[in-house]
């Protein structure tokens, strides 16, 4: 605009112009905070190994491997190590599971004989809980 200047904008006399500048900053600031979305801190939760049972043995080698849900996680990462995740000879399964809907969510594989350890964390946008760790055998 030629001839005009901030000051004579922002002038006692510019009040509508105020009240226009105040308005689009309330609803530049609204529609900004509405993007804002509070995620609850789960990092101190534990997820609940459902199935299997810690230190089983079985000959099954089609195994269900099953968790309680936590209501503020949107996914959990699931791990099988053989023998073990300290001494690790292989990673069989590391899979991240986002059906968070069910009550007990779960994974189903075929593993062959041999002794394994398998973990579960739950994971949001902003936390993971640590992993919980169970072990288990599969005998010919």
């Amino acid at each position: 605009m030629p001839g005009v200047s901030l000051k004579k904008i922002f002038s006692r006399d510019s009040k509508p112009m105020k009240h226009y500048f105040f308005t689009i900053a309330v609803i530049i600031i609204l529609i900004g905070c509405s993007d804002v979305v509070e995620v609850e801190d789960i990092s101190g939760q534990r997820v609940e190994l459902l199935a299997p049972a810690d230190s089983i043995t079985t000959i099954d080698t089609t195994l269900v491997f099953r968790w309680s849900n936590l209501t503020s996680a949107d996914s959990y990462r699931i791990q099988i190590a053989q023998p073990n995740f300290e001494n690790a000879v292989q990673v069989v399964i590391d899979s991240v599971i986002t059906d968070s809907a069910s009550t007990s969510p779960s994974i189903n594989t075929t593993l062959s004989p041999n002794e394994y350890q398998w973990r579960v964390k739950a994971m949001n946008s902003a936390y993971e809980t640590g992993y919980h760790t169970r072990s288990f055998t599969i005998n010919e």
